[in-house]
């Protein structure tokens, strides 16, 4: 026996779905057996925040420090993002230890092809879109340097709207770096610090499950593992395109793993790579005993994409991360100081 309509049979059947949290549009799907619905057309938008250029047919806006985004009119429309997390502090001890991991990267904006995993860092939300109202921007700092202990953990850089707060799940969230290793412990984080010769990495990039990741759909990471160590070296920090590198038998500091290129980005934000453009988010060198060798920030050659070189004992001291790069933070030594953490950026772009 049929199930009997009761009423009107196409409205029963239709019904309207209504969206209007605030960085999505509302639209009516079409009924059963027509075209799919069409998101609405752009409409332009009005806003103001941060530093303000435009190229290429677009308006950016670049976050250095904590602001609002701001859209006073016009809209729903939909933005491109770039989020970089604080980088993650060196460690300092002895003949060398874990180089800081680069702050995570989140975006939806394309990314240079000369790393070797240009699409790890994840989209959180591909398609987002604001509407008029403030937009809380959050500029994650960078991890503070170890003394005589493991460095500090590098902070979230954080977009949210802020009528509906830090916690909705529309918020956009880049992770901070991983603090460089020491002894048995170093730091998870948007890229893992590397580990001291003392103990092994495990220190993966934080993925999606146990609320380290809830801001984002699905279990993804925003960048890659520290290096492990190896008596007597000392395991780079990761970064947003590449892991640090693990310590081999003769080689005392490690590189910090590749940052990511963003090749829209104008010179005057992210540093240099290991090929021409701007990049963001490599990770910290680890540390090296007297006379050995160094590890570079940011990859071979480097320092690369603002991650800080690691230091040896009698050289000089670690670099720090570079100021809104999310750059990792370099290991330090005995007699020589570890590096800072780098802080992170928020570039937001829409088509003019």
């Amino acid at each position: 026996m049929g199930i009997k309509n009761v009423g009107n049979p196409e409205a029963s059947f239709r019904g309207r779905f209504e969206q209007t949290t605030q960085g999505r549009p509302s639209f009516t799907p079409s009924p059963p057996g027509s075209a799919a619905p069409t998101p609405p057309s752009p409409a332009p938008i009005s806003a103001s925040g941060g530093t303000t250029f435009t190229a290429d047919g677009y308006s950016y806006h670049a976050f250095e420090s904590n602001g609002t985004f701001t859209v006073s009119s016009g809209g729903p429309m939909e933005i491109e993002y770039f989020l970089v997390g604080g980088g993650g502090g060196g460690s300092d001890r002895g003949n060398g230890t874990g180089g800081g991991g680069a702050g995570g990267v989140l975006t939806n904006m394309p990314l240079g092809t000369t790393t070797p995993d240009a699409g790890h860092a994840r989209l959180g939300n591909p398609n987002y879109y604001v509407s008029p109202g403030p937009y809380t921007v959050r500029i994650g700092a960078g991890g503070g340097a170890g003394s005589d202990n493991t460095g500090g953990q590098g902070m979230p850089t954080e977009f949210y709207s802020t009528p509906l707060g830090r916690n909705h799940p529309d918020g956009l969230k880049a992770i901070g770096g991983g603090f460089g290793g020491y002894s048995t412990a170093c730091g998870i984080g948007g890229c893992g610090g590397g580990a001291d010769n003392n103990n092994s990495s495990d220190y993966q990039p934080v993925q999606g499950p146990a609320g380290k990741a809830a801001f984002y759909p699905g279990p993804f990471a925003q960048g890659f593992p520290g290096g492990d160590g190896n008596e007597p070296g000392n395991g780079g920090g990761g970064g947003a395109g590449g892991a640090g590198q693990n310590a081999l038998p003769g080689i005392a500091g490690s590189y910090g793993g590749i940052g990511v290129k963003a090749p829209w980005c104008p010179p005057s934000y992210g540093q240099p790579g290991p090929s021409p453009g701007r990049w963001f988010a490599g990770g910290g060198g680890g540390g090296a005993g007297p006379g050995q060798p160094i590890g570079k920030g940011g990859g071979p050659g480097g320092p690369y994409a603002g991650g800080g070189n690691g230091a040896n004992q009698g050289g000089p001291n670690a670099g720090n991360g570079v100021a809104n790069s999310g750059g990792g933070g370099g290991s330090g030594c005995d007699g020589n100081t570890a590096g800072e953490g780098g802080s992170g950026i928020v570039i937001i772009r829409y088509q003019n």
